[in-house]
């Protein structure tokens, strides 16, 4: 419903915990904008992608803020895989 995503921010901004968001079923322009979560004004920590994003080829993505991207840098955070 509108207003959960803002209200579940809030939460986790009141808690410093951080909003991860799964767009693999809402994402790219199945809910009207091209992310469900902008419908509510807000933005996720971290975001997944995948599905509609490789349009049939196995793809998935995994998005952040600078802020969050900072700290995996600073522990030299890296993974990746293929298939």
């Amino acid at each position: 419903p509108l207003g959960y995503l803002a209200a579940l921010k809030a939460h986790c901004e009141a808690r410093g915990m951080l909003l991860i968001l799964d767009e693999a079923q809402t994402g790219l322009g199945r809910t009207g904008t091209m992310f469900a979560f902008q419908r509510d004004g807000v933005s996720p920590d971290i975001l997944t992608l995948s599905k509609t994003l490789g349009a049939g080829m196995a793809l998935s993505a995994v998005m952040t803020t600078d802020e969050v991207s900072a700290v995996a840098d600073e522990r030299k955070f890296f993974f990746y895989t293929t298939h």
